[in-house]
């Protein structure tokens, strides 16, 4: 059986390298990719949210290579015109985009790549024009993270940070920040830790703190661990806000 030796050796080196290969193309990815995030989030951090009109809006969309966003409209109504179109540019890894196409095997995906360091993530905004002007939008931060040992699911808990912005003052938001709401909303279903922020479209220093995020903790092996390690400076005002 000596003469099975080689060919057994050989093939199992060639499965190691395939598998070595694919790690490092995938991290490769999700470091582009977060790069790309990143300048995402600083563009966001000065674009005109109180006075954007259709062409800023579409101009900021294609520039950071998004698209519009289809939706249900009437079939006497254009399907994007400046009084009525979504825009959404949304920047995730390869893993999360073959995970679309496989669903039934996404979790797993998920599961798997958590647990050799790759973590799946995502950063996507869109923008609602109505009559010509910025009306919405909304911007998500995603990412997973491995539950804990002592955690009955035994699965990934989902993280997601969200920043709505608004024309109009936010009615549930207070008389103390009228134009700035922090909130962690108890979501059913699926392990989830929701962290979100209303703000009301404006020059003012919340908006741009809203977008202060940091996305290094997506390509650490260790991946991120909580919310926090996302918005820092949110979080500190959440706990402000609470005190």
């Amino acid at each position: 059986m000596r003469w099975l030796t080689t060919p057994i050796r050989c093939l199992a080196i060639g499965s190691l390298a395939v598998v070595l290969l694919c790690w490092l193309f995938l991290y490769a990815d999700s470091i582009c990719q977060r790069r790309k995030a990143e300048r995402l989030l600083s563009s966001l951090r000065t674009f005109p949210f109180s006075t954007a009109n259709f062409n800023q809006v579409r101009d900021f969309t294609l520039q950071h290579e998004g698209s519009v966003l289809r939706t249900e409209l009437p079939p006497d109504r254009d399907s994007c015109s400046p009084q009525h179109c979504d825009f959404e540019v949304s920047v995730n890894t390869t893993l999360i985009k073959f995970a679309r196409h496989v669903p039934s095997y996404g979790h797993q995906l998920d599961l798997t790549a958590n647990y050799l360091g790759i973590n799946p993530w995502v950063v996507a905004t869109t923008f609602e024009v109505r009559n010509g002007r910025l009306a919405h939008s909304r911007t998500i931060i995603g990412a997973e993270r491995l539950g804990e040992k002592q955690d009955s699911f035994g699965g990934t808990v989902y993280m997601q940070y969200q920043v709505d912005t608004v024309r109009v003052s936010i009615p549930y938001a207070g008389t103390e920040h009228p134009d700035y709401f922090i909130t962690t909303p108890h979501v059913t279903g699926p392990p989830t830790e929701l962290l979100q922020v209303w703000t009301v479209q404006s020059a003012s220093q919340p908006l741009r703190q809203a977008f202060d995020v940091r996305l290094g903790c997506v390509t650490s092996l260790g991946g991120c661990s909580s919310l926090r390690q996302f918005v820092p400076l949110t979080w500190s005002n959440l706990t402000n806000s609470e005190r």
